[in-house]
C-alpha cells in the first residue's frame, strides 16, 4: 500500500505542475487579449494561444485518466459522487478526520470533477483549433 501512496502522490505532484502550468498560460492569454483593445490579434496568434492551452490541458487530462486506473477499485455510486462534489469544502476541510475509505472515494470524486471540467474546457476553447479529442471519457462509467 505504500507504494500506491508513493505513485498517487507522484502523480498528483505532476498533476500540479500541469494546473499551475494551465493557469499561468491561461493568464498570459488574457493579458494580451485584453491588451488588444482594438482588436488586432490576427487568429494565427488566437491560434497560438489556444494550442499551448490544448496542449496542457491534454496533458492534465491523462493524469486525471491515470489517477482514475490507480483508484479503479474503489467503487462510487451516482449519489454519493453528487454529495461529496456538492459536499467539496466540507469533506476537505475535515479529510484528514475521516476513515481511509472515505478519503479514497473523495479522491475518486474530485479526480472524475476535474476530469469532466478539464475535458469540457478542451472542448471549448481548444477543439475548433487542436481538433477533437477522441479518448474523451464519461464521468458515469465510473460510477455505480
Amino acid at each position: 500500500m505504500d507504494d500506491f501512496f508513493k505513485d498517487f502522490n507522484l502523480k498528483h505532484e505532476s498533476l500540479a505542475f500541469y494546473i499551475d502550468r494551465h493557469d499561468e498560460i491561461s493568464l498570459e492569454f488574457i493579458e494580451v487579449i485584453s491588451k488588444d483593445s482594438n482588436g488586432e490579434l490576427y487568429g494565427q496568434e488566437i491560434e497560438h494561444w489556444k494550442k499551448k492551452l490544448g496542449l496542457i490541458i491534454i496533458k492534465i487530462i491523462k493524469e486525471l485518466q491515470s489517477i482514475l486506473e490507480m483508484l479503479d477499485h474503489i467503487d462510487v455510486y451516482k449519489s454519493e459522487y453528487e454529495d461529496i462534489v456538492n459536499g467539496e469544502s466540507d469533506y476537505c476541510d475535515d479529510f484528514d478526520e475521516l476513515n481511509e475509505d472515505f478519503q479514497d472515494k473523495i479522491r475518486k470524486c474530485m479526480t472524475l470533477k476535474f476530469l469532466e471540467y478539464y475535458q469540457d474546457r478542451y472542448e471549448t476553447l481548444c477543439k475548433g483549433i487542436c481538433g477533437e479529442r477522441k479518448n474523451k471519457v464519461s464521468i458515469d462509467e465510473f460510477l455505480l
